[in-house]
Parts: C-alpha cells; structure tokens; sequence
C-alpha cells in the first residue's frame, strides 16, 4: 500500500471505529455490507474503469450498492451514541467532512492508468459506508 494511504485509512478507522453504548437519545449508525468484494469483482471494476471519467466515483456506487440500507435498523452497526438528535447530526456532519477532504486526496492519488489495490477498494468502501450514515432514536435500534 503507498505510504499516503496509512494516514487516510487510519482517519476512516478512527471515524467509524468506536461505538458507543446507548438506551436512549440517538445513535448514529452505518448500514450493513450485503456481500464481500470478491477477486473477480475487483478484477472487473479494474477493467472498467477506464470507461468513467472518474474511475473513483464509480467504485463508490459500487461501494453503496453493496450495503444493505434497506436491512431493518437493529442489522445496522452502531457508531455514537449521543444525548439528542442536534448531537448525532453535528456528529455526522463532521464525519462526513472528514470523509469528503479524504476522498479528495484520494482523487489526487488516483492514477487512471494503474488498477486500484485492495486496500484502496476497502478505502473507498468505508467512504461509502460513512456517506451512508444516519441518526435514528435509540428506541428504535434497541426497541425500547
């Protein structure tokens, strides 16, 4: 992996990493995976794109389509825990700015004429995962 992508994918990890614990307010939490990324998928997006103008932003539609966001809330992975929805949305806004200069850099990086490495898909995949990110009650996650 190139040296640029360690900082990047530690600030993912750190933040989507530390769940929290919660029987009331809101939590913030990331949608399922539907399936892992095989070989061959990763084989074909290589081959494919070539084809986009912006080979990143195709990954990243893989990348959602392969989370579950119509799975029932309980399924989804809790990230925070916070005292009202303000909190939670101030979370998750922050986050997500994290993410977007992330990827950024991560566009920068991108050769077009170099195949993605797995680690730069799981990279691009946790950027998908944090752009799916919701703020729900905790009654409803814990069914109190």
């Amino acid at each position: 992996m190139p040296k640029i992508l360690v900082p990047i994918l530690l600030t993912l990890l750190y933040v989507f990493s530390f769940p929290a614990a919660a029987e009331s307010g809101w939590i913030l939490v990331v949608p399922p995976k539907i399936q892992q990324m095989t070989d061959s998928e990763i084989d074909w997006l290589n081959k494919s794109t070539a084809a986009y103008e912006d080979p990143v932003d195709r990954i990243l539609h893989h990348g959602d389509a392969l989370l579950d966001k119509a799975a029932p809330i309980i399924e989804w992975r809790q990230v925070s825990a916070f005292d009202n929805v303000t909190l939670c949305e101030e979370d998750r806004s922050l986050r997500n700015r994290v993410i977007e200069r992330e990827l950024e850099n991560v566009k920068s990086m991108v050769d077009e004429d170099q195949d993605f490495s797995l680690e730069e898909f799981d990279m691009l995949f946790a950027i998908s995962l944090g752009r799916n990110a919701r703020c729900v009650p905790a009654s409803t996650y814990y069914g109190n």
